[in-house]
């Protein structure tokens, strides 16, 4: 068999890991907090046929779950097939959608790579990419942070190709990922700036050269080249946004808006006579970012937030959350790649070839860690920045550039990279979402660092389910303290609900084992108790609640 060919086996095998993992977890995985809104709101566009905003985070890309349960609604009337309808109405049915773009993703990632750094690079990227196992657990749910980094690298890949070769065709394509993008998180947005930056730095020194030689009318041209391919962006992308949210309220004026939060109020203030004017975007697409702002100007999130031990309200936040996030649940070995790649490249590439590549990939990390340390604090689980590791996957495909001239050495130390890094992984399975490396070695303490959605998204509750049928002893989310063997979730042992409910437990006592890593479980002795001044409690104690759900009324947005 040829290399040509060999090339795309060797790329569906490394694929097929994150598909049987997937495969194999995605059955037992239970619902977590806000897939039911996302995969309602799917539903609410495919079937209702409105774009109307319940929530700050649901995207229309959720459509692409509500697929099935559109499907399973329109079989429902005939006899035969109601049984299969009410299974496609479960939102699990939706989560093969986001397990086919995660595929999609790894297929990007390994053309990116190895059309940047060669053949070699991009299948060391794509292992990298398949392995992780932050991509893994976020790319079987129905949520969106897997499209937006899907669609977020699909943008900026379509931009480099523009930036190589401008043209109709690209400049097309380009805006309408830049619009796609927008479909599926807000924080696509940041996208917009990222473009300029890139643009400016590019052509910056054309521009100086222009006017160094006073040519006036190559800088009228350049300028009027520029302004038109603004207007292509920006309309093209609106149109697709418009077209994504159902062309509902498309032509609204900004001061029909009821603005929630300050920053969005402040400009409609601002706006003075331009208020009136009506605004080429859906109300829906305007409504979610306002609403966005506002539950980070305020906390709105349900619950407190929580880093290395300490609980902080809502709306204040953590410097360094997201670091910190990154540092402890992203694979050791990614990490080393990531700064051998950093440390490679001032050597590695030309000044010129920077500003034609890695300008595409470091750009966008820049301002996702600009942005997630300084202005961001909703502060709840590292799938937040979820879409930057198909950049930094990508590259570190720059590692293996010239892989035929390396030495059998050098070859040993980049193939033990995503070698290290699927063991890290596999050792957490079937639980991807709980996952946190090495520097943690006792996985009963990973709660002492982060909490929420890093440890405990709801996903644990068939785990739960099975080990109570073989620990009938056991008392769950007890009321009050207890003696015997007590289970509690993470984030009510942390305090990201009912703070004050489990001090008792959390500040004496240290976990003996866990169910699925989302509870804990300790082994109290009466004695204990008593020498605590607490009491013995009765083993039959009620169960308190797990907490407020993220997705439910009247406790905070989904996000």
């Amino acid at each position: 068999m040829s290399r040509p060919r060999l090339y795309p086996l060797g790329a569906a095998v490394i694929l097929s890991v994150p598909l049987v993992l997937s495969a194999l977890s995605v059955r037992r995985l239970s619902i977590t907090y806000d897939e039911p809104c996302h995969f309602r709101y799917g539903y609410q566009l495919l079937v209702e046929r409105t774009a109307r905003r319940f929530a700050d985070s649901t995207m229309p890309v959720s459509a692409l779950n509500a697929l099935p349960r559109a499907a399973g609604a329109l079989c429902a009337p005939f006899p035969g097939a109601r049984a299969a309808a009410r299974r496609l109405h479960d939102p699990k049915s939706g989560r093969w959608a986001t397990i086919l773009a995660a595929l999609l993703l790894g297929a990007l990632v390994c053309r990116w790579a190895r059309e940047l750094y060669g053949p070699a690079a991009g299948l060391f990227s794509l292992s990298l990419y398949a392995f992780d196992p932050n991509i893994i657990a976020h790319g079987m749910l129905v949520t969106t942070d897997l499209y937006a980094a899907l669609l977020m690298t699909a943008a900026l890949y379509c931009f480099w190709r523009f930036e190589a070769r401008p043209g109709p065709a690209r400049g097309a394509a380009c805006a309408f990922a830049l619009g796609l993008a927008q479909l599926a998180k807000h924080a696509a947005f940041l996208l917009y700036p990222v473009f300029l930056v890139i643009a400016c730095a590019r052509h910056a020194g054309g521009l100086r050269r222009r006017i160094a030689a006073r040519d006036l009318r190559g800088l009228v041209g350049r300028a009027a080249a520029a302004a038109g391919w603004a207007i292509l962006f920006a309309g093209a992308s609106a149109a697709v946004i418009s077209a994504g949210f159902l062309f509902e309220g498309v032509g609204a004026p900004l001061e029909s808006y009821a603005f929630k939060s300050r920053f969005f109020a402040a400009a409609r203030a601002r706006a003075g006579p331009l208020a009136r004017l009506p605004l080429p975007l859906p109300a829906p697409y305007l409504e979610g970012l306002d609403w966005s702002r506002h539950y980070d100007e305020t906390g709105g999130v349900s619950g407190n937030l929580y880093l290395f031990k300490e609980l902080r309200p809502r709306g204040t936040g953590f410097p360094g959350y997201y670091l910190a996030a990154f540092v402890f649940k992203t694979p050791l070995a990614l990490q080393a790649c990531l700064a051998a790649a950093l440390v490679a490249l001032p050597g590695r590439r030309r000044r010129a070839r920077f500003m034609d590549d890695e300008l595409f990939l470091l750009a966008p990390l820049a301002a996702a860690a600009v942005w997630f340390a300084f202005f961001f604090r909703t502060q709840v689980g590292v799938r937040y920045i979820l879409f930057v590791y198909p950049l930094i996957q990508i590259l570190c495909g720059g590692l293996v550039a010239g892989w035929e001239r390396f030495g059998p050495a050098r070859r040993a130390a980049l193939l033990a990279a995503p070698v290290l890094l699927l063991s890290s992984t596999l050792s957490w399975h079937p639980h991807f979402i709980p996952y946190f490396n090495e520097l943690v070695p006792d996985r009963t303490r990973c709660h002492e660092i982060l909490a929420d959605s890093n440890i405990d998204w709801g996903q644990a509750e068939w785990y739960l389910r099975r080990w109570r049928r073989t620990h009938p002893e056991a008392v769950v989310n007890p009321e009050r303290p207890v003696a015997g063997r007590v289970v509690v979730g993470v984030n009510l042992l942390t305090g990201v609900f009912l703070p004050e409910r489990y001090r008792w437990l959390r500040e004496n006592f240290s976990p003996t084992g866990h169910v699925a890593h989302a509870y804990l479980i300790y082994d109290v002795a009466p004695e204990e108790l008593e020498r605590l001044g607490l009491g013995e409690g009765e083993l039959s104690a009620p169960p308190a609640p797990r907490g407020p759900r993220r997705s439910s009324p009247g406790t905070g947005p989904p996000r």
